[in-house]
């Protein structure tokens, strides 16, 4: 078949980046992949972050085309003329922010008066940062889409529950080692550097203020009275550091906890999965991770908050632990569990087995194309 994807990808920053550049590639070993991918993407004024872009080693299987500027309109028809010239079979739009809905239902808009087939994957059916109008523009775009793919069951719930008769399936996504080669020289020279203790608990991603540091903290000097560890914090802050530098000093936890205030670039992901032990994501909100899905493929393990979106990915206290959302006890707890009952190398072993679910194949290749079949 042929497919075009509209999508963005590295040097784009972000984790849905890698999500899209791991679809495409995927896609590319059966099929011929157009993919149109941003020139430009975020004004600064709505990212926080330092930097958008980041040069990347990736590996691509296809050959993209950075020729959308979700400002520019002419730029949104452009791409359309594109698209229809290469008359593919089906058309993959990323879902992401209310910030690209104007560009999304235009393009779905003409996609289909040219009767091309569109299907949009949601990487967040909602938005973290919720306002009442949000769910409305979200159904305007989705309803312009043939049909639509989300990655969790948390998601899938929550499409329903603004779209019930939405036509719709749910794909999980593969895991991400694949794109992230390494050495593990560099690893060692690194925790060398961070100074590690043997033990290391991380959090990985961009900071946000759902990421649920706030409670990781807090967690650590009941965990600490039991296991001596490090927490490792690697991501940008998406915004004020000092709130946790404060609290930090006011739990007297300063020589735990080491922080890497950056963007990862892509080839050092691996060399600080490798330093740790076990993932956290105490979130407060979630509709998917792709973390759980890259630490699964460097075999580690996460503990999680209840959220559905994250509990379809991770069986408590078999392959990680689930605690409640906001509980720092319950996760100050399941770090002294998996230390103090030595579970790391049964952990390990169910997320071996496991990560079969995750591997590309026919299945979910049937699910992704289910509305055109």
């Amino acid at each position: 078949m042929k497919i075009a994807a509209i999508r963005p990808i590295p040097p784009w920053r972000g984790g849905v980046c890698h999500s899209n550049t791991l679809l495409c590639n995927n896609l590319s070993k059966k099929h011929e992949v157009f993919c149109y991918s941003f020139s430009s993407l975020y004004p600064k004024w709505l990212y926080p972050g330092k930097e958008i872009k980041k040069e990347s080693k990736i590996v691509m299987n296809f050959k993209p085309k950075y020729m959308l500027n979700s400002l520019n309109p002419f730029s949104w028809i452009k791409t359309f003329r594109e698209i229809k010239k290469n008359k593919p079979d089906l058309v993959i739009l990323q879902w992401m922010i209310l910030f690209l809905a104007p560009m999304s239902i235009t393009l779905l808009f003409l996609l289909r008066r040219a009767k091309i087939k569109t299907c949009l994957i949601a990487a967040n059916v909602t938005q973290h940062e919720r306002r009442s109008v949000d769910d409305f523009i979200t159904k305007f775009v989705f309803r312009r889409a043939d049909y639509i793919i989300t990655l969790s069951e948390g998601d899938m719930k929550k499409l329903k529950r603004i779209m019930p008769d939405a036509k719709a399936k749910v794909l999980l996504e593969p895991t991400f080692e694949s794109l992230f080669p390494w050495k593990k020289s560099d690893a060692e020279r690194i925790k060398k550097e961070l100074k590690l203790k043997k033990n290391v608990v991380m959090m990985f991603g961009l900071m946000r203020r759902y990421k649920g540091l706030k409670y990781m903290l807090d967690a650590m000097p009941i965990a600490l009275k039991e296991v001596d560890f490090d927490l490792l914090v690697v991501g940008e802050f998406w915004h004020d550091k000092e709130d946790y530098m404060k609290q930090i000093d006011e739990l007297k936890i300063k020589d735990n906890v080491k922080i890497v205030d950056k963007y990862v670039a892509d080839e050092e992901v691996p060399l600080y999965f490798s330093m740790a032990d076990i993932i956290a994501l105490p979130y407060t909100d979630a509709s998917q991770s792709a973390l759980i899905q890259t630490a699964y493929g460097y075999d580690k393990p996460s503990v999680v908050s209840d959220f559905d979106a994250l509990t379809e990915f991770v069986d408590d206290n078999k392959d990680g632990f689930v605690v409640p959302s906001k509980d720092s006890k319950a996760l100050a707890n399941s770090i002294i569990r998996f230390y103090k009952e030595n579970k790391k190398e049964n952990f390990k072993k169910a997320i071996a087995e496991k990560k079969k679910l995750f591997q590309w194949s026919k299945e979910k290749e049937d699910i992704l194309f289910f509305g055109i079949r």
